[in-house]
C-alpha cells in the first residue's frame, strides 16, 4: 500500500473514532529511520517485559512505548501518539533469535496493552494465515482466472471456520479426520 493510501486509510480509521495500530516496514523509509533513532534515543513512557517458555522455546519479549513527536516525519500520520517498540529474544530449541519491530499507532496505552495488542494480531496470523498458506496451499494455487482465486479463499476459510466450530484444534487432525468421511463432513454443515 502507498504512503498516500495508508494515511487516508488511518484518516478514515480516526474518523469513525478507531485507532489504528501499523507496523513499520521498509516501505516508510523516513518514518522507520526516525522511529528507529527515537526509541535508541528516548526514554520511554512505559515498559513491559513478559518471558514465556513453550516446548522447546524460551521467548523473552519486552515492549516499549514512546511518545510520538509533533516533528515530520510523525506530523505527516494522522493523529500519531504512540510509537511502539517491541524486541523479541530467545531460543528455538537451540538456536537463539532476536527480533525488533516498530509500531505507529493513533492510540495512547501503556505498553502492557500494547503487548496484548501485537500478541492479538499474530494469533490471527498464526490461526489462519498461517493454516491458509502452509497447511491449505493457498500460495501454490495455480488457477488465477476470474473469480476463482476468491471464491477458493472463501471456502478455505469457511473450511477453518468449520473445524474450530466442531472442536478441532489442528486443522490437518481434522483434514485427516474427514478425508474420506462424506457423511462426518455433512454433520459439520448441520
Amino acid at each position: 500500500m502507498r504512503c498516500t493510501a495508508q494515511k487516508k486509510t488511518c484518516e478514515l480509521v480516526c474518523r469513525t473514532g478507531a485507532a489504528y495500530l501499523l507496523g513499520l516496514k521498509g516501505n516508510q523509509p523516513h518514518l522507520y529511520a526516525a522511529v528507529k533513532q527515537l526509541c535508541a534515543t528516548a526514554t520511554p513512557q512505559s515498559e513491559h517485559e513478559q518471558i514465556e517458555r513453550t516446548r522447546d522455546r524460551c521467548t523473552r519479549r519486552r515492549v516499549r512505548v514512546f511518545a510520538a513527536p509533533q516533528e515530520e516525519p510523525y506530523s505527516n500520520w494522522p493523529r500519531l501518539a504512540s510509537i511502539i517498540e517491541v524486541e523479541r529474544t530467545g531460543t528455538r530449541g537451540t538456536k537463539p533469535y532476536a527480533q525488533r519491530r516498530f509500531y505507529v499507532s493513533s492510540h495512547t496505552a501503556e505498553a502492557a496493552e500494547f503487548a496484548c495488542i501485537v500478541r492479538g494480531h499474530w494469533q490471527i496470523e498464526n490461526a489462519l494465515h498461517w493454516v491458509k498458506d502452509v497447511i491449505l496451499g493457498e500460495d501454490d494455487y495455480a488457477t488465477r482466472a476470474g473469480y476463482a482465486p476468491q471464491n477458493a479463499a472463501l471456502l478455505r476459510s469457511l473450511m477453518i471456520t468449520l473445524f474450530r466450530l466442531a472442536g478441532f484444534g489442528s486443522i490437518t487432525a481434522a483434514l485427516r479426520w474427514l478425508a474420506h468421511d462424506v457423511t462426518a463432513l455433512c454433520r459439520l454443515l448441520e
